[in-house]
Parts: structure tokens; C-alpha cells; sequence
């Protein structure tokens, strides 16, 4: 029955995998774990779901999931996502990340388990059927919501920089999935910026890499005058969110990167000021 290719312990330990980590862990630390589990757990459960609906042999699966992944990792593909994202609402998106194909170290335990498929499979009773429908279409739900547009989840290669050209000493707190008020709040990520000096943010340490409506930053001059802001923030003053990508200058710098900057002036200062 090759039903036991998605009734087995694997390949459910490994959607199960895929939503949580798209869903939730992404969400509260987006860190560069939470960007290449998925990548992970991908490679372990596809080619077993490519075997199952279409019969294939398991090289042949794999190989197919192999391609596959390079090509969807690799700019070739962005004609292809522009084209399918021009005909419809539903945006998809990924981030052009070569370090995404150590992920490939996964291969060798894929093919171990397709060899060897009936030593993990989950015996069910009467209601196979029922199992078999449910966990197919979860599987296709994960693959579909792993490859959707979220800008939180695709700032790897960009890079930032906070100018301060104030007088003013700075100091910026960054809370991801949460702020001061909120027990969700993870340490926050601080940094010091005297007049002047320039901070640079890459990468997973960047103000938009898997940020969420949770997501807050403080700024404060001068270890007396502080300013707060919230990612889903509309603010109604004159102050500009540092959380807001539309008060950064900057933009495409080549067919991969984007490099923005963020300014603070005394103009921001004396905003914070009034606001306090």
C-alpha cells in the first residue's frame, strides 16, 4: 500500500515540522535556525510525497526534489514566481540563499527512509482512508504556506544602516514578538550609537528579517528621552517608525540585495521630546 509512504512517523514528524516552524517559530525568533529548518524538513518529507502521488521511483523522487530546490533557491526562478504571482493574489516568494543548500545533508536520511519505508510506518485501523485524505491535504497546505510571500520571512541578503547625525547619544532596543510591556518579549537586541557613527544591520540581525505585528524597537536620546514603536504601528504623529520600511531611503542595488538607511536627526529628537 503506498499509503505508508505519509502514514509514517517521518513524514508527519516532518509536516508537523513545517507548520510549526512557518507558523510560529519563525514568527517569535526568526533566527537563522528557524530559516533553514524548513529547508530541512522539506527535503525529508517532498520526495517521499512526490513517490506517493505520483508512483514515482524513490532516486527518481529525489532527484526530482533535488532540481527542484536548486532551482526554486536560485534566481533562474524568479520569472517563474513573477509569472505565477502577476496571475494571482496569492503571492509567492523566497530568498536567494546559498547557504540554504546545506540542507542537502538531509538526502542520505530521505533515501534511508524510503528504503526502508515499512519500518516507520503508523499502523491504522479502519479509518485509513480518512487519515490518508487529512494528512494529504495538510501536506499540500504546508508546502503551499512554506513558499508564500511574507516579507518577514525573506530579509537574509539585505543590508541596513542607522546614521546618527544628531547630537545626541542613542540607544536602540529591539524586541522581537513582543515589547516592554509584554511577557512575550524576548531579551531585547541594543545598541549603542553615538553621534555620528553609522550601524550596520545584515542578515538575520536586520529590523525586517521574520518580523511580526509583535515587533517593537525603543529609541532613546540621551538615557532620558525615549521614543517607542510597534511593526503594525499607524502612527498619527509626526514621528517616523523605525519599524516602517517606507521611512528608510534606499532600494535595489542589484538583482539580489536591497541596502537602506535609516537617519536620525535632531529633528527626530526634539519629536520624541514633545511626544514624551
Amino acid at each position: 500500500m503506498k499509503n505508508k509512504l505519509i502514514l509514517n512517523y517521518v513524514f508527519i514528524i516532518g509536516i508537523l515540522v513545517l507548520l510549526l516552524n512557518d507558523h510560529i517559530l519563525k514568527d517569535q525568533f526568526g533566527n537563522w535556525f528557524t530559516g533553514k529548518l524548513s529547508d530541512f524538513a522539506g527535503l525529508v518529507v517532498f520526495p517521499l510525497f512526490l513517490k506517493y502521488v505520483f508512483s514515482f521511483s524513490g532516486r527518481k523522487a529525489v532527484l526530482l526534489t533535488v532540481v527542484g530546490f536548486v532551482f526554486w533557491k536560485s534566481p533562474i526562478s524568479q520569472p517563474f514566481i513573477d509569472g505565477v504571482n502577476s496571475l494571482s493574489n496569492y503571492k509567492i516568494n523566497r530568498v536567494v540563499d546559498y547557504t540554504d543548500f546545506i540542507a542537502f545533508i538531509s538526502i542520505p536520511f530521505t533515501t534511508y527512509v524510503l528504503n526502508n519505508i515499512d519500518g516507520f510506518r503508523i499502523k491504522i485501523g479502519n479509518n485509513r482512508r480518512l487519515a490518508t485524505n487529512t494528512i494529504t491535504l495538510v501536506a499540500i497546505f504546508s508546502f503551499i504556506a512554506t513558499s508564500q510571500d511574507d516579507e518577514g520571512f525573506l530579509d537574509t541578503q539585505n543590508e541596513y544602516f542607522v546614521i546618527n547625525s544628531s547630537t545626541h547619544e542613542i540607544s536602540l532596543s529591539r524586541y522581537k514578538g513582543g515589547n516592554l510591556d509584554s511577557t512575550l518579549a524576548a531579551r531585547p537586541i541594543v545598541n549603542q550609537i553615538h553621534p555620528n557613527d553609522t550601524l550596520f544591520f545584515g542578515g538575520p540581525s536586520s529590523p525586517f528579517y521574520a518580523i511580526s505585528s509583535l515587533d517593537s524597537a525603543i529609541i532613546i536620546y540621551d538615557d532620558s528621552i525615549s521614543i517607542s514603536y510597534l511593526s503594525n504601528q499607524d502612527r498619527q504623529d509626526s514621528s517616523r517608525s523605525f519599524l516602517d520600511i517606507i521611512n528608510w531611503e534606499g532600494g535595489l542595488i542589484n538583482d539580489l540585495y536591497y541596502s537602506y538607511k535609516f537617519t536620525i536627526t535632531d529633528g527626530d529628537y526634539e519629536v520624541a521630546k514633545r511626544l514624551q
